[in-house]
């Protein structure tokens, strides 16, 4: 199964909330590339940049951490 959930949903928030990657990236404090990566679910975002992330994305810390669970513990996306 390769469902992507957490990459699709990063990229959905953001250009919902008006943020370009390259901006997104400077509020959290990491290059573009990784929220590139992120998006396109090459790699998942720290587990310590969930609750900030899910802050500038408008969501809880808990909808955020389910995704990531889902994802890249149980194995829903390509980590």
């Amino acid at each position: 199964m390769n469902n992507k959930m957490l990459g699709n949903t990063i990229k959905k928030l953001r250009t919902e909330n008006r943020l370009s990657r390259s901006k997104l990236a400077e509020l959290i404090g990491v290059n573009i590339v990784c929220v590139k990566k992120w998006e396109t679910c090459k790699e998942c975002p720290s587990i310590t940049l969930v609750p900030l992330l899910a802050q500038l994305l408008d969501k809880t810390a808990d909808s955020v951490l389910f995704l990531y669970y889902y994802d890249f513990v149980i194995g829903g996306g390509n980590a």
